[in-house]
């Protein structure tokens, strides 16, 4: 009853897709559209982030990352820095480092669906104070303001 639907086009894509070819609950739709992806994040339980163990994702945060959040959508990730740190401070996902590690979530999840409820919650919170540019701005704009009037008084 789990389906997994990879968008995108790896550098890996074909390799992958014929490797998973005899499960029927994986989908490779390849590269969707903006609309497709809003589409896809409304049924979406959970997001996953299965991205390389690099340098580039351990120390910053993909867009993928705030798309899920913005929809109230868990993110699980197999990545260590600040995706695993936000996602451990904030209770909006899970890191999983291992294929076993990440089934045995997924099935938690599914079948504790009131948690994943939670995750859900926190996600969309995690999103509004950290990633919504109306809010993130407005307070940007008062720590620059507050930095101003303290350091540049006349």
């Amino acid at each position: 009853k789990i389906k997994f639907v990879m968008c995108g086009n790896g550098e890996n894509l074909e390799k992958i897709s014929q490797q998973m070819r005899k499960y029927k609950n994986i989908i490779f739709p390849g590269w969707i559209n903006a609309q497709q992806i809003n589409c896809l994040m409304t049924i979406a339980s959970v997001g996953l982030a299965p991205y390389r163990e690099s340098i580039s994702f351990t120390h910053s945060i993909p867009n993928k990352f705030g798309e899920y959040l913005s929809a109230g959508i868990p993110v699980f990730t197999g990545i260590k820095g600040v995706m695993k740190d936000l996602i451990d401070s904030n209770k909006c996902g899970e890191y999983y480092s291992s294929g076993e590690s990440l089934s045995q979530s997924l099935l938690k999840y599914y079948k504790k669906n009131n948690e994943l409820k939670v995750l859900s919650n926190n996600a969309k919170q995690l999103y509004y104070k950290s990633f919504n540019s109306d809010y993130v701005y407005n307070q940007f704009a008062d720590y620059i303001e507050d930095t101003v009037k303290t350091n540049y008084k006349e």
